[in-house]
């Protein structure tokens, strides 16, 4: 087979050292008024841009660089504009994409079980579904699947083109919070 068209989004677990002092500057935010944007439900903070971010967006670019290198972009990209997302019982972000960047991503910092996976929307959706319909499928891959789903977990940086579609599936933990941080780059 020879591939034509290729998505591909870069999957990182980040290793961050400073994840304690992050989570500290986290409880000080949340109790910021927030926004609805993507999120159905659940807690958006306004752009942050503080300095406690500082070492942790270095993180995000370096590894933002070298995804855009493997897409042939000839420009180094930097964080534009990065937010918080607290996510409950629930708690959901809908379909969405994110206009006037290059690249977007997620650093998710707490992810308890059952706290929604991300879920991407293949751009040609609205084609496979009448063309190739579920039911003549033995197997969904890369191929043929509409959607793409990536279970979340702590510590991992997804980075992604922002022109793809995505959105988070309810969070069924009732007892703890998913705490991501989203960011866009130009």
């Amino acid at each position: 087979m020879q591939d034509i068209f290729k998505i591909s989004i870069h999957n990182q677990d980040l290793n961050y050292l400073k994840k304690e002092q992050l989570i500290l500057t986290i409880k000080k935010i949340k109790n910021n008024k927030g926004r609805y944007l993507s999120n159905f439900t659940g807690y958006q903070s306004y752009d942050l841009k503080i300095k406690e971010f500082k070492d942790l967006i270095k993180c995000v670019e370096l590894e933002a660089n070298k995804y855009s290198k493997e897409l042939g972009i000839s420009k180094k990209l930097t964080v534009c504009n990065f937010w918080l997302n607290i996510n409950k019982y629930k708690d959901s972000n809908v379909v969405h994409n994110h206009p006037d960047s290059i690249l977007s991503g997620v650093y998710y910092v707490n992810v308890p079980e059952k706290s929604g996976r991300i879920v991407f929307r293949n751009p040609t959706i609205s084609y496979l579904g009448s063309f190739w319909p579920d039911k003549i499928m033995s197997i969904f891959n890369n191929n043929n699947s509409s959607l793409w789903k990536i279970d979340p977990k702590d510590d991992l940086l997804l980075i992604f083109p922002s022109w793809l579609e995505h959105f988070v599936e309810p969070s069924l933990n009732v007892k703890k919070d998913r705490i991501s941080i989203a960011f866009n780059l130009k």
